[in-house]
């Protein structure tokens, strides 16, 4: 089943896969409140990538996802060229390194590593937040006043 959501597609259990990626552009399978999907999400953004979004129901996934993602999570990323790549950190450096544009990683190696331990202690925080927390984020991301420090 396809259901089209504002410039994104949600694909349930029974749906069939979505055609090629367009050249120029890249697919992100994702899940609108999965923070490591939002990640990639981000970085797509940032860096200004043409992009398109296609929503995997989690519990409910198709079985085309599975061959895709073996272990069924998102974000995971699609090419043009048919490449895969998932996994949070990974697909974020990915993006970074691939695309042009203002990197995200900073230039040094110890750099890098400092900077991916701050976001490694940030996620055993944020993904201990509750259900209530997404919901008043995006409560204020609808109303067009998004409140990015809410619950830090």
């Amino acid at each position: 089943m396809l259901i089209k959501m504002n410039k994104c597609y949600l694909l349930l259990l029974g749906s069939a896969p979505p055609g090629p990626v367009p050249a120029g552009t890249i697919r992100i399978y994702s899940m609108r409140f999965c923070p490591f999907a939002q990640r990639a999400r981000l970085v797509l953004n940032a860096k200004g990538i043409k992009h398109e979004i296609v929503s995997v129901h989690l519990r409910d996934k198709p079985d085309w996802f599975l061959e895709k993602n073996p272990l069924g999570l998102v974000p995971t990323l699609e090419t043009s060229a048919g490449e895969v790549i998932y996994e949070s950190p990974i697909t974020c450096e990915y993006l970074d390194e691939v695309y042009p544009g203002k990197k995200l990683l900073p230039p040094t190696h110890f750099e890098k590593a400092q900077q991916k331990m701050l976001l490694e202690q940030f996620s055993k925080v944020f993904s201990g937040h509750s259900v209530d927390t997404y919901k008043a984020f995006y409560t204020t991301y609808l109303e067009g006043k998004p409140n990015f420090d809410y619950g830090l």
